[in-house]
């Protein structure tokens, strides 16, 4: 036969069991699906509009939230730039400036980047040589930073 004390002390366990798993925390930011579209992107560097399309979604879900991670901003912009897309891409960057104080110079070098620079080529096949990074690197200009 079951004494007193082991009957509450069961029932106490079914209850915190029961209750505790709706107390469960969500975590600090809302990232959505964002490892499954990185790893996509990453598998198929071709499809950068899919990978716009699900860091949209991402960046809305965690706004409606108030939940966006720190970098989110950014890395929606910068794919943003590679599609062509400028104006949204700087946009985008300084939201990621004003969520995130701390990445301030950052994102003012990506910012005049984005409004001097010819777009970049995320869907290229291969890896530049030695040789083409260093003459690619060999002409450019070191930005000042303030």
């Amino acid at each position: 036969m079951i004494n007193k004390k082991a009957l509450r002390l069961l029932a106490l366990l079914l209850f915190i069991s029961v209750f505790g798993i709706g107390c469960a925390s969500k975590g600090l930011y809302e990232w959505g699906d964002y490892e499954l579209a990185l790893y996509r992107f990453y598998d198929d560097p071709e499809n950068l509009d899919e990978y716009v399309e699900a860091l949209d979604e991402i960046v809305n879900e965690s706004e409606s939230a108030d939940r966006v991670p720190p970098g989110m901003y950014a890395e929606y912009a910068y794919v943003l730039y590679v599609s062509g897309q400028s104006d949204m891409a700087t946009t985008y960057f300084q939201r990621e400036k004003e969520k995130w104080p701390e990445s301030a110079l950052f994102m003012d070098m990506m910012i005049e980047n984005v409004n001097s620079a010819p777009k970049p080529d995320l869907t290229q096949s291969g890896e530049q040589s030695d040789r083409e990074v260093e003459s690619s690197t060999a002409n450019a200009e070191p930005k000042e930073v303030r």
